[in-house]
């Protein structure tokens, strides 16, 4: 049934590997901080962080995604564009 079902439905897969990471991740919610975000002990920032969190007001909780196998990244939802910026572990050892 399967096989029959993806020949008339092709299943849409998301057009990149990160977009996918988005997707499935799990979700929690943060404070941005001028530090960045804090989450599971690690410390996650970027210009593009920077860049939200003055467009939007500091008591605000962001909703984070992310992969618990690879906390190397999270993803931020920028609220004003409804996209998720990557945001990069400061130390990633």
């Amino acid at each position: 049934m399967w096989e029959l079902a993806i020949t008339e439905w092709t299943p849409a897969l998301p057009p990149s590997n990160q977009e996918l990471k988005v997707l499935v991740g799990s979700i929690t919610t943060r404070k941005v901080t001028r530090r960045g975000v804090e989450f599971e002990g690690l410390l996650y920032n970027s210009s593009e962080l920077a860049r939200l969190r003055s467009n939007h007001q500091s008591t605000e909780k962001a909703t984070v995604k992310y992969d618990p196998t690879d906390l190397s990244c999270i993803y931020v939802l920028d609220p004003t564009t409804h996209q998720f910026l990557e945001v990069p572990a400061l130390c990633v050892e």
